[in-house]
């Protein structure tokens, strides 16, 4: 399974576009049943996991996607996982901003609507994630490189 990345719009998985603001029925209606599902009063959201990934939905409305580094994730014809300079060719699309503080485990690409961890030095414990986030969650991401 092969999953594009649409910056700021979502995901196209199987040639069936999954769009950022879609309900949870109509996820369901393309995909089926997620194998799990994850209620947290803490964070006000709800978690599908998915094929390797997981739907985060704010609210009724979808508004992030963390992908595990098991899923063949592509933007144009860059493999994000399998590609050794992925940072330096999606830098040609949009600049990277790396966290000061975790030790550059983490950074994004604001253009692109994406978070990576993993991708530096740095372990993080799911090894490597790309988080794909709507435009409306741009302000929250750029909180993931100030802790």
């Amino acid at each position: 399974m092969s999953v594009e990345i649409l910056p700021y719009v979502g995901i196209k998985m199987n040639g069936k576009e999954i769009n950022f603001g879609m309900r949870q029925v109509e996820i369901e209606a393309i995909l089926g049943v997620a194998s799990e599902i994850v209620i947290n009063n803490i964070m006000k959201n709800k978690t599908e996991t998915r094929s390797g990934m997981k739907f985060i939905y704010r609210g009724e409305e979808l508004t992030d996607i963390v992908v595990s580094k098991h899923v063949k994730l592509k933007y144009k014809e860059i493999d994000i996982f399998n590609t050794e300079n992925v940072i330096e060719l999606l830098s040609n699309y949009s600049k990277f901003e790396k966290s000061k503080y975790a030790d550059n485990a983490y950074g994004n690409f604001y253009d692109l609507g994406l978070s990576f961890g993993g991708f530096g030095s740095v372990e993080i414990p799911e090894g490597r994630i790309v988080i794909i986030f709507s435009k409306e969650l741009t302000k929250w991401y750029e909180g993931y490189l100030v802790v």
